[in-house]
């Protein structure tokens, strides 16, 4: 999975394997290291038998060769092949409900104790509710929200994935956006958005969108007004909450 990462140093001055430097930075991470200095010192620790089962037969790399590398990977591609990787490693099991979906939950939040260029990070993710593997995370932009990242993170999805098809895609009150609706209806998928009981806010994004989406006579998303702390799994589930709105399929 990780040779598919683009080396991007020059072939001629290479000492040291990409795929061995990233097989060090995901084990030590996997052992609890937090930082690029403790992804070096867990390489360090290795005997010889196992440095050289990760690749490294000449000698280890410094701590500063492993971070000029590291920090120029894109971040989005390595995350993918690794998502596509936990994907890989938990099946599904075999005996499923006739009528099994899979829904992965779309939820943004920011990242306590990281900052980037003096400001907070913050990361809308999809979690695969049936594995816990979050298949995709998408930076939102310093000036901007978690609106314009939702098409990417359909991107992203797909491509760990292969195809979304069928999939029941879950979102708060901020993705009630009919560009939404469309992009998930068009890729064969389902939205399936809600509003906390007791949001004014919520309730308003939902009950609007529900007017929008049933004037074009589609059914691109089912609309759910939820209690503040919903837990939907399928349209079973959702049909129990308090109001639901369902849209016909085109």
């Amino acid at each position: 999975m990780l040779a598919a990462v683009p080396d991007p140093r020059d072939p001629r001055g290479i000492r040291y394997p990409l795929t061995s430097l990233l097989a060090v930075a995901v084990c030590a991470v996997l052992a609890g290291a937090s930082s690029l200095a403790a992804i070096t010192d867990w390489l360090h620790d290795l005997d010889e038998t196992g440095q050289g089962r990760l690749g490294f037969t000449g000698g280890i790399p410094a701590g500063a060769t492993a971070w000029r590398l590291l920090t120029r990977l894109g971040d989005d591609l390595l995350s993918i092949i690794l998502a596509r990787w936990l994907h890989a490693r938990t099946p599904l099991p075999a005996a499923r409900p006739a009528r099994y979906r899979t829904v992965i939950s779309v939820d943004g939040k920011t990242l306590r104790g990281a900052h980037h260029h003096g400001r907070q990070v913050h990361l809308l993710s999809a979690l695969d509710t049936s594995t816990g593997i979050v298949l995709a995370q998408i930076t939102v932009e310093a000036k901007s929200n978690e609106i314009p990242a939702f098409t990417p993170l359909l991107d992203a999805v797909e491509r760990v994935l292969g195809t979304p098809a069928g999939v029941l895609f879950t979102a708060d009150a901020m993705h009630t956006q009919t560009g939404h609706a469309d992009e998930v209806h068009r890729r064969g998928a389902h939205l399936q958005a809600y509003g906390a009981c007791g949001v004014p806010g919520d309730q308003g994004r939902v009950a609007a969108f529900a007017r929008v989406v049933d004037r074009a006579v589609a059914a691109r998303a089912l609309l759910v007004d939820a209690p503040a702390r919903p837990t939907m799994a399928s349209f079973a589930e959702a049909r129990r909450c308090q109001r639901v709105a369902p849209i016909r399929r085109s």
